[in-house]
């Protein structure tokens, strides 16, 4: 298995807002700042509709011991998908994940999907391309913000009772909500990681990203473990809040993540998230990912959102009534 599937297969590809080789000619630019690609944020609309033409742009840099490379990419909310049949009923189709714990127990998702339009630019304005890719509306939806607040309380209710009451141990309700909050928080992973999965000029970030972050298992470790096992290991313990000019419903929290490749460490980074209320739902609630290398903190990416914008609202019908996906 190559270094680029190892990224992919770790969820690397959360980070991978970009690629392929960069143009340097200047007559071929097609922007002269990122600000002519999107600029500005509007305010946060928890509990509001999404609406088509909702988007956010990202920059992603990557510092690999000092040399540096810059992309841009730009997400856009187009139509829900419509599962039509022949007699005019509906019938939805659901991008679905299996989860299975250390215990054995399964759990299930399964979403209506929508489509984003995904497009990709060098740092001098250049289009590398794009595609129309489908994720799951719920992975959007639900985010990061309220799983990862919600397991940090529980974490601090929990100390606290196990400190005042000597022999308290969390019942099954406990166990059982921190089970559904991390399966909420790997959902909103999945979903995340198909915006760029399904983008064929970010194929090659992959492969760019995991030599430049990724620790990857040597050959004889490969055979020795007779294959290849990923861990994902959050760090509730170390969430934190992170200041941020980004306008939102609640403060931007910062939770450290690492991945393991056979039992050892092959890189980490932070997921910066605030809750994903339209329009910042584009993107799950991400508003920054921080990595790097787990022996080597001169190699490391930084991507960052710089822009998140609403969509036209749609006119209102004759009748009242608001056309357009729900």
């Amino acid at each position: 298995m190559n270094r680029a599937t190892l990224a992919l297969a770790a969820g690397l590809a959360a980070a991978a807002f970009a690629c392929a080789s960069r143009v340097e000619t200047p007559a071929s630019r097609a922007f002269a700042r990122p600000e002519d690609l999107l600029e500005g944020f509007d305010a946060a609309e928890p509990g509001a509709d999404w609406r088509l033409g909702d988007r956010v742009l990202f920059s992603v840099d990557v510092d690999d011991r000092g040399a540096s490379e810059r992309w841009f990419i730009l997400c856009e909310l187009e139509e829900a998908l419509d599962f039509t049949g022949l007699g005019g009923e509906s019938f939805p189709v659901a991008s679905s994940l299996e989860l299975t714990y250390d215990t054995g127990e399964k759990r299930s998702f399964q979403s209506i999907p929508r489509y984003v339009r995904v497009n990709v630019f060098t740092r001098d304005g250049v289009r590398l391309g794009g595609a129309k890719v489908t994720v799951p509306e719920l992975s959007l939806r639900n985010g990061f913000h309220g799983s990862t607040s919600r397991i940090v309380a529980i974490g601090k209710e929990v100390n606290e009772a196990a400190a005042t009451q000597p022999g308290w141990k969390p019942g099954a309700a406990v166990e059982s909500e921190v089970k559904n909050r991390f399966f909420d928080l790997i959902t909103s992973l999945f979903g995340f990681l198909e915006l760029f999965r399904q983008t064929p000029p970010l194929e090659a970030v992959r492969a760019r990203l995991a030599d430049v972050v990724v620790d990857a298992p040597s050959i004889l470790n490969v055979l020795v473990h007779f294959g290849v096992s990923i861990d994902i290991r959050p760090d509730f313990r170390a969430v934190e809040p992170r200041a941020s000019d980004v306008p939102s419903s609640a403060g931007a929290l910062a939770l450290p993540i690492e991945f393991d490749i056979n039992e050892a460490l092959a890189f980490r980074y932070r997921l910066v998230v605030v809750p994903p209320d339209p329009p910042l739902q584009v993107a799950a609630g991400v508003i920054a990912i921080e990595g790097e290398h787990p022996s080597d903190p001169s190699r490391r990416f930084t991507i960052r959102l710089l822009a998140a914008r609403r969509g036209p609202a749609l006119a209102p019908a004759a009748d009242g009534t608001i056309a357009g996906p729900p």
